[in-house]
């Protein structure tokens, strides 16, 4: 027996149908919002991937070694060969670029359940030039929500916080600049382990630290079903901080940005109730500068956020362009939510055909000639043909089934395979210039011309 690859999933016939469903389905409401489609190639410069930071411990990178003999790697994220792109296509861009990057991506973890070391990514991002209006990290969010509702999920939240917040809280707190994104870190980890072994490990930089004010960080995390939410739970925690913490510009600053950011959100028809102000929340990935975000299901609490994103306003001028080019982007991450949405049938089956064409059959115990029955099977195929094309003609899917078997087995398999409409077609029926359609859903059955079939199937489906 050949034994699977660990960590590489590959689906059956149903379960891949619904992948590429959703997928498509997510194409078309990234291009209702404006996005363009892109790709890049799967391999990147491995300078290039560790340009973001060096976050080893995250991201194990395969090293590929072709004639060249050049460093490279299969990319594990989708937003560092944007950045890479962007800073080579530049001046052939119009500004702000938006788009949309749903493919594979490859990361060295220790395979376990939902976590994957080949996987898709589904990103939209919108990269500015100089500058990047805080509305569109605003309109990044709200679309990552929207997302969510048209794939039928509605039961979660959003938790948000800043870096320009987490930084400068974090300096105010007692860390300095050389190990503050070490303590941004750890508290990263709140969800993970306890509020003691977060102190611990913040002890272990060797810093004195304001114990109270970490502590409720670390606590208002743990209450979010009783607190504000949204723009007003921002101005609560602000003000219950203001009693512990003398604020500097630079917090302030944060603070307002922030606000503003969320307020504009809620403008955007996200309800306040989803949106969970999480100060501890940090996100691992070192390029991000601006507001940060998870988004987690009720449904879906085995599976951690289901979807992230935030700004980062330095990446792209990492790949030595000389011109700056913000950016704001979201990833949901759809190779762990479509299993999970399919095994709680939350997704209804999907069919590769709306109709199937059947009614060859098996001569063998007919008293023809060979001759015969290959002139009757050809002009029969002749026939289908033309069914097909008045299916198609009504912008359906149609398949042929030219398999020789008795009507029971042929109806059998459209069963199977979940059609909705099956055209039934022998040689009797070509003779006549009819056909059967037996609707699969009803069980009703009618014997129809032709010429009248293009109508019928106009009006059913």
């Amino acid at each position: 027996m050949i034994k699977k690859i660990s960590g590489f999933p590959e689906y059956l016939p149903q379960d891949q149908m619904i992948f590429s469903y959703v997928i498509r389905k997510l194409q078309l409401l990234f291009e209702q919002e404006s996005f363009i489609p892109m790709d890049t190639a799967a391999v990147e410069l491995i300078d290039t991937l560790l340009s973001k930071g060096n976050d080893h411990e995250i991201y194990g990178l395969y090293r590929l070694n072709g004639e060249e003999k050049k460093n490279l790697a299969l990319r594990f994220d989708l937003t560092v060969p944007l950045a890479r792109y962007v800073a080579q296509n530049y001046g052939q861009l119009i500004f702000p670029y938006r788009r949309y990057h749903i493919a594979p991506v490859w990361r060295g973890e220790r395979a376990q359940s939902g976590r994957y070391r080949q996987f898709y990514q589904c990103d939209i991002d919108i990269i500015g030039k100089q500058n990047l209006e805080e509305e569109y990290d605003a309109e990044i969010l709200s679309i990552g929500c929207k997302t969510l509702n048209a794939l039928g999920l509605n039961d979660f939240v959003v938790k948000f916080s800043s870096r320009d917040i987490l930084i400068p809280l974090m300096i105010l707190c007692g860390f300095n600049e050389d190990i503050v994104f070490d303590a941004i870190k750890i508290l990263d980890k709140s969800t993970k382990v306890s509020q003691d072994q977060i102190i611990n490990d913040l002890k272990l930089l060797n810093c004195s630290f304001n114990l109270e004010a970490i502590k409720y960080i670390l606590f208002y995390n743990k209450n979010i079903e009783n607190s504000p939410n949204g723009k007003d739970q921002i101005y609560d925690v602000f003000n219950n901080l203001s009693q512990i913490l003398e604020f500097n510009s630079k917090l302030i600053e944060g603070y307002n940005k922030l606000y503003n950011i969320i307020h504009k959100v809620e403008l955007l028809g996200i309800s306040k109730s989803q949106l969970f102000f999480d100060l501890s929340l940090a996100r691992g990935l070192s390029y991000y500068s601006g507001i940060i975000f998870e988004i987690v299901s009720n449904s879906f609490k085995n599976l951690g956020s289901i979807c992230a994103g935030g700004r980062y306003d330095n990446l792209v001028s990492s790949f030595h362009t000389k011109e700056k080019f913000p950016g704001v982007g979201m990833s949901i991450g759809i190779s762990r939510l479509i299993p999970e949405m399919i095994n709680k049938q939350m997704i209804d089956k999907v069919s590769i055909n709306d109709v199937i064409i059947i009614g060859f059959e098996n001569h063998l115990e007919e008293n023809k000639e060979i001759n015969s029955i290959i002139n009757e099977d050809n002009l029969l195929v002749s026939y289908h043909s033309k069914i097909a094309q008045i299916i198609r003609d009504c912008g359906l899917k149609v398949q042929h089934y030219w398999k020789r078997s008795n009507l029971k087995k042929q109806l059998e398999y459209c069963n199977k395979i979940g059609v909705k409409i099956v055209i039934i077609a022998r040689n009797d029926e070509k003779i006549k210039n009819i056909v059967f359609v037996k609707n699969m859903i009803t069980g009703e059955q009618k014997e129809l011309a032709l010429e009248e079939l293009y109508e019928y199937l106009k009006n059913i489906l």
